[in-house]
């Protein structure tokens, strides 16, 4: 595809991309349809995918007692080298209950390596997690927020069940599978989509300060959301960059799970009632 060329820009690239995929919403059933079920993101990448140095294991650890207070599992999206580098955090986060997800082996540009590169380095991700960890990867969030036709074709490939990224204005807060054009119908040629409506570097980057931070992530909480899925992304280094996040950062936690409206889940929670266990590429 035309959006995997670099010279082209962005802009035109990511118009080709939404003319060569099939949004398909999913509606909520009417069980679901009286509550919000939120996935807590984190894409976990350490000094391999940012410019601010490595990540506090304090802070790594402050971050798990919070989400083991308030009883609520999260999705961590792991980089390969930081699970190299780092083994017995992800250790950790198995033991208490976490969802491991991808964010590729080497935190790459998927919108500038070719499709046989990218491929690699997903596939690589995924059995180095089963081998090391005895882990399946069934979820995957691209570094840099980029996606496309091409790596969406990978992904189901290599049998994933969804991706987490931000969506069209049309489905930003609703479920959806993504399909490939151009491909034969029949069975494994969709992925779901969890739609991310937020993630803590928005604010960050607009200098938002942690109370309105969490103003802003409590608004996803509010009961014109009921039926709604979606999740919302954090950055454990960003958060661990000043107290006053954290402490924010709590007070949702806190507010979610004591929310009778709201349900924290996993992506792979929210995948198993969606996908059925697909075929694996060896």
């Amino acid at each position: 595809m035309f959006e995997q060329f670099g010279f082209i820009p962005y802009r035109l690239r990511r118009k080709i991309r939404n003319i060569s995929v099939r949004h398909e919403l999913i509606r909520p059933t009417a069980e679901d349809s009286g509550k919000i079920r939120l996935v807590l993101s984190f894409d976990y990448e350490r000094e391999f995918g940012n410019e601010q140095g490595e990540l506090s294991s304090d802070v790594f650890h402050e971050i798990l007692r919070i989400l083991c207070e308030y009883r609520v599992k999260s999705t961590w999206n792991c980089v390969g080298h930081v699970a190299e580098k780092y083994p017995e955090t992800i250790e950790h986060l198995i033991r208490d209950g976490h969802e491991i997800a991808c964010h590729t082996f080497g935190h790459v540009a998927p919108l500038k390596m070719s499709a046989d590169d990218l491929r690699y380095d997903i596939h690589k991700a995924k059995e180095f997690f089963r081998r090391k960890f005895t882990v399946e990867l069934w979820g995957f969030r691209s570094p840099y927020g980029a996606w496309s036709h091409a790596l969406m074709k990978i992904l189901i490939t290599l049998g994933f069940r969804y991706n987490i990224d931000r969506a069209s204005k049309s489905s930003w807060q609703n479920l959806h599978w993504i399909k490939c054009a151009g491909e034969t119908p029949g069975r494994g040629e969709k992925i779901l989509r969890i739609p991310l409506v937020s993630t803590d570097g928005m604010y960050i980057r607009k200098g938002i300060s942690p109370p309105e931070m969490l103003s802003q992530w409590l608004m996803y909480l509010q009961p014109e959301h009921l039926g709604k899925c979606f999740a919302i992304g954090f950055h454990p280094w960003m958060l661990g960059k000043e107290k006053g996040r954290l402490a924010a950062f709590r007070n949702f936690i806190k507010i979610a799970a004591s929310n009778p409206g709201v349900v924290v889940v996993t992506g792979a929670e929210v995948a198993a009632s969606f996908v059925p266990s697909p075929m694996i590429e060896k």
